[in-house]
C-alpha cells in the first residue's frame, strides 16, 4: 500500500470506501473543510491513503462498529469531516459526528463526562492495557461540556489525552480553549498531578518539531530522565518514541522491552525504533527482578514460560499482591502498576477435560448415522499472539476428478451434463488453464496462505468428491475404508505442506457427496475416514451427519455446529431438475438403497431427508439455547437461504454469529447489511468456488473474480474478520462483524415459527421460561399487551 497521500490510486480509494461504506473524491480539497487526504493505517499494518467527503467518517454506528474495533495497535487519523477536526486514538473506539458522545465499540461502557472531573472506574479489558490514545500532528481538543454527555472536537492544534492504570482510566481536562494543559504517556495520577506538561502545538512545527513538544514540561523531562536510566539517549527519537505512548503499561511501568518489540512488529512505519536494541530495554531487568522473587517465579511457572518476562508481570493478579515482602516491592514498582487488577489466567476457566487437538474418542459405529449429533470433546488452544487474532481457514466445493493417481482436475460442468455425457447442453464458455486446473489454482494459494497465517483448522463446506461422491456403493460400515483411489490424489496429496501439516479438516456432506443426482454413493465412507484409511493423516472429522465442538481460546470461546442441509436437493424421484435431485431416478438405478443406514430406496428417500433436517433443527435449538461461548458458528454445505425461515427463526432466538457453506459453485461474503442477506443481521461466508467443478461464474486470468478460490477467518473476542481470496491469491473482499445480538422479541415472529416445532411445544417452553402455567402464559401471549411489548 502506498506510503505518501500523492501515492494512492483511485482503485485503492473505491476499495476503502467499498469496505468501509464511505464515498469518496478525487477532489484533493474536500470542498469547505480542507483536509485533503489523510492516511489510514489498516490492521494488517498496512497503510492505506483515502479521500475524503463530507460523508466519509459520518458513519452509522452499525457501520462504524463493522471497521472501527478492528485496529490491533496502529494508530489511525480518522476525519470528523462535520467539522473538519482529526482525532488520533490507539484502541479507543470513538463515534465521530460533532457532539458525539465517547463511545466503545469492544466492550467499553459510555462514560458521561463532566468539565474538569476526573473520571474512574472505567472498565479496560484484557486485550486493550498498556495501548494509549496518542498524540498526532491534528489532535482536537476535547471541550467537556458539564450540562450533558456529548463532546466535539475544537481548535485543531490543542492537545488531548488520556491515562489508565489497569482499571482506572483517569482524565486531565482545561475546558478553555486555550491552555490544554495535559499528559498522557502512560503514568500513574500520581505523577500526572505532580509532573503536569503543558502539550499545547503551533500550527505551523513540523512533525519532528512536535514530537520534540512532546518532551516539554516537568513531567516529560522526569520521563525522558527515566528513560535515559534504562539506555535510552535524549534526542528526537527518544522524543518519537516518548510522543508515540510506547509505555506498555500504566502506573510506574517499565516494562519497555515488550512494549517496543510490539512496537516493530506492529508499526514498521516506525522506522527509527529499529535503531534501539532491545537488550537496553528493560525486559533483562524485568526478568532479573522476577528471578529474585520467590513469588513473581511461582507465578511465572503458571504461564508455562510462554509468555515474555514482561507479558508475565503485565498478567500479575493483585491478590498475589497482598502482603508481598520488601524483596519485591523493587520488583513491584519496575514491572507493573500498583494498582493493576487484572484477571486470574484464562486457563483457570477451561473445562477439566478439555484436548489440545480435535479428538474424536468413540470409535467407529456399524451404521454411518449412528454419532449423529456427538458432541465431540472441547478443544482448548492455548496458542495466541499480540493480537490476539486466531485463523481458520474455508473451502467449499474443492474435490475435482482424479484418474490413475494424477493431480486432480476440475468437473467439467461448463456443459450440462451427466458424467457419462448424456443430455448435453452448452452453458459457459470455458477457460482452459484456469477451468480446467481450477482446484490446483486454489490449492496452491491456498497451501501458501496457510504457510503464512498457521492456521488452527480448517473448515470443509462439502462437495469433497465430484462428480458423486466416493466411487463406491453406500451401506458399508464406517469402518470399512474401501480404497477407491480418490483421497491420497484427491485430498491428502493437494493439501499438505507447511501450515496444513496435522491441521483438522472439519467438514459436511454436500449434495455431490451424496451422488449428486442420486443418493447412494459411498457417502458413508467420507464419514469413515474420520477413523483413518488408506494414505490417511489422521486430519478429517466427520463423525456424522450433524455433530458439534466447543473450541476454547484464551481470550474467547466458540461453538461450531455442523449440519447436512441436503434436504434441500431431495424431491420425490420424478420431480426436480433432474441434475441436482438426491433421489432422482434419472440414473435409472431403480435398486439403489443404503441398507440399514438408509435412504432405503428412491421412495423413502425424501422422507429420510426431511427427518434428519427436522432432527437437526430441533437438536440444534436445544443446544444453541444452551451455548454459553462468545461465537456460535453454523458450517452447513446449502447458504441459509435455503431454509431461510428456520434459520431466521434460530438465528433471532439465539443469535447465530455467522454461516459458513459453499454450494453455489463460486465464492462470496453477505454482509450483515447487505440487502441480499436472507437472514441479517448474521453474516454469511459462502465458499464455493474451491475448483472441484467448473464455477457458475466466468473467471478471469488475472483472478479478479469470485469464480474460484477460498476464504480466511480472523477471529478475535470481540469481531470476526472475513476475507475472500482469488484463484490468483487476490483479496476479493474483507468483511468484518460483531457477535449478533440474542433479542428474540425484536426478531421474533409468529408467522417464522417452523413446522418442526409446534406452537403448543413452542408454547411450553416458553411458559417454563416465564415461570408461568401454560395456560397463563398462552392467555398472556394472546393478551393486546404482550402483541404490543413484543
Amino acid at each position: 500500500a502506498p506510503k505518501s497521500f500523492v501515492n494512492t490510486s483511485d482503485a485503492e480509494c473505491q476499495a476503502f470506501a467499498d469496505r468501509t461504506g464511505c464515498s469518496w473524491t478525487s477532489d484533493w480539497s474536500c470542498p469547505g473543510q480542507k483536509v485533503g487526504r489523510r492516511g489510514i493505517a489498516a490492521h494488517e499494518g498496512m497503510g492505506f491513503e483515502c479521500c475524503c467527503t463530507r460523508e466519509l467518517w459520518k458513519f452509522e454506528e452499525e457501520r462504524a462498529m463493522q471497521f472501527l474495533p478492528n485496529c490491533s495497535a496502529t494508530a489511525f487519523i480518522v476525519t470528523s469531516v462535520r467539522n473538519g477536526k482529526h482525532l488520533s486514538y490507539r484502541q479507543g473506539r470513538v463515534g465521530f459526528d460533532e457532539g458525539a458522545v465517547l463511545r466503545t465499540f469492544s466492550g467499553f461502557a459510555e462514560e458521561k463526562f463532566q468539565a474538569k472531573d476526573y473520571v474512574r472506574n472505567f472498565i479496560i479489558p484484557k486485550e486493550h492495557r498498556g495501548w494509549y490514545i496518542t498524540p498526532s500532528p491534528a489532535v482536537g481538543k476535547v471541550i467537556i461540556q458539564s450540562s450533558h454527555a456529548n463532546m466535539h472536537w475544537e481548535d485543531r492544534y490543542g492537545h488531548f489525552g488520556m491515562s489508565w492504570q489497569a482499571l482506572d482510566w483517569q482524565r486531565w481536562n482545561v475546558s478553555d480553549a486555550g491552555n490544554g494543559r495535559v499528559f498522557f504517556q502512560g503514568f500513574s495520577g500520581k505523577y500526572l498531578r505532580e509532573h503536569e506538561g503543558n502539550l499545547i502545538m503551533s500550527e505551523n512545527q513540523t512533525e519532528d518539531e512536535m514530537y520534540k513538544a512532546s518532551l516539554e514540561g516537568p513531567a516529560s523531562q522526569w520521563t525522558l530522565d527515566q528513560l535515559t536510566k534504562e539506555g535510552f539517549s535524549n534526542d528526537a527519537t527518544s522524543a518519537k518514541y516518548l510522543a508515540r505512548g510506547s509505555l506498555k503499561q500504566g502506573g510506574n511501568g517499565w516494562c519497555l522491552g515488550s512494549s517496543l518489540k510490539r512496537m516493530k512488529e506492529h508499526t514498521a512505519s516506525w522506522e527509527k525504533l529499529e535503531d534501539f536494541d532491545e537488550k537496553d530495554g528493560t525486559s533483562k531487568a524485568c526478568e532479573e527482578k522476577c528471578t529474585a522473587s520467590s513469588w513473581c517465579v511461582a507465578y511465572m511457572t503458571k504461564f508455562a514460560n510462554e509468555q515474555s518476562w514482561c507479558d508475565i508481570i503485565e498478567y500479575v493478579d493483585t491478590e498475589a499482591l497482598k502482603g508481598v515482602s520488601s524483596a519485591d516491592t523493587d520488583l513491584q514498582f519496575h514491572c507493573f502498576s500498583k494498582d493493576a487488577a487484572i484477571p486470574k489466567p484464562y486457563w483457570e476457566d477451561w473445562p477439566e477435560k478439555c484436548s489440545p487437538k480435535f479428538v474424536v474418542d468413540v470409535p467407529a459405529p456399524a451404521y454411518s448415522t449412528a454419532l449423529n449429533g456427538l458432541k465431540l470433546t472441547d478443544v482448548c488452544i492455548k496458542k495466541t499472539n499480540e493480537e490476539h487474532e486466531h485463523t481458520v481457514m474455508v473451502l467449499g466445493d474443492w474435490g475435482g476428478l482424479s484418474y490413475n493417481w494424477q493431480p486432480p482436475k476440475t468437473a467439467d460442468n461448463s456443459w450440462h451434463k451427466f458424467p457419462n455425457g448424456t443430455k448435453s447442453t452448452p452453458k459457459r464458455p470455458f477457460l482452459w488453464g484456469v477451468d480446467s486446473n481450477a482446484q490446483m489454482k486454489v490449492a496452491g494459494h491456498f497451501k501458501a496462505k496457510a504457510a503464512l497465517l498457521d492456521p488452527d483448522y480448517v473448515l470443509n463446506a462439502g462437495d469433497s468428491f465430484y462428480w458423486g461422491g466416493i466411487n463406491t456403493q453406500c451401506g458399508k460400515p464406517p469402518w470399512d475404508h474401501v480404497d477407491t483411489r480418490q483421497w491420497g490424489p484427491i485430498f491428502e496429496f493437494v493439501y499438505n505442506g507447511p501450515g496444513l501439516d496435522g491441521k483438522p479438516w472439519l467438514g459436511v456432506l454436500g449434495n455431490h457427496d451424496y451422488g449428486g443426482f442420486q443418493f447412494n454413493a459411498g457417502w458413508d465412507q467420507i464419514i469413515g475416514r474420520t477413523w483413518g484409511g488408506k494414505d490417511s493423516t489422521n486430519r478429517w472429522i466427520m463423525p456424522g451427519q450433524y455433530y458439534q465442538v466447543k473450541v476454547y481460546y484464551p481470550e474467547f470461546s466458540v461453538d461450531y455446529y455442523f449440519v447436512d442441509t441436503n434436504v434441500w436437493d431431495s424431491w420425490p424421484h420424478f420431480y426436480g431438475n433432474e441434475f441436482h435431485n438426491i433421489c432422482g431416478s434419472h440414473s435409472g438405478n431403480w435398486g439403489a438403497s443404503c441398507g440399514a443406514s438408509g435412504p432405503y430406496n428412491f421412495g423413502s428417500c425424501p422422507s429420510w431427508f426431511k427427518n434428519l433436517w427436522q432432527n437437526q433443527m430441533k437438536w440444534l435449538d436445544k443446544n444453541l439455547e444452551n451455548s454459553s461461548s462468545t461465537w456460535q458458528i453454523v458450517v452447513t454445505h446449502f447458504p441459509p437461504i435455503f431454509g431461510s425461515k428456520d434459520w431466521n427463526w434460530l438465528s433471532a432466538k439465539h443469535g447465530i454469529d455467522l454461516f459458513v457453506s459453499g454450494h453455489v459453485h463460486s465464492q462470496y461474503i453477505i454482509a450483515p447489511w447487505d440487502k441480499s442477506n436472507p437472514v441479517a443481521p448474521t453474516a454469511c461466508a459462502v465458499s464455493g468456488g474451491g475448483g472441484g467443478i467448473t464455477s457458475n461464474l466466468y473467471p478471469n486470468w488475472d483472478g479478479n473474480d469470485d469464480a474460484y478460490g477460498f476464504q480466511i477467518l480472523t477471529l478475535k473476542k470481540d469481531a470476526i474478520r472475513i476475507e475472500t481470496l482469488s484463484h490468483a491469491g487476490v483479496s476479493r473482499r474483507v468483511v468484518w462483524i460483531k457477535p449478533r445480538p440474542i433479542n428474540v422479541w425484536d426478531y421474533y415472529d409468529e408467522s417464522m415459527q417452523p413446522d418442526w416445532l409446534s406452537q403448543e411445544e413452542d408454547d411450553k417452553k416458553q411458559s417454563m421460561d416465564h415461570n408461568m402455567s401454560l395456560k397463563d402464559y398462552q392467555a398472556m401471549r394472546g393478551s393486546e399487551k404482550w402483541k404490543l411489548d413484543k
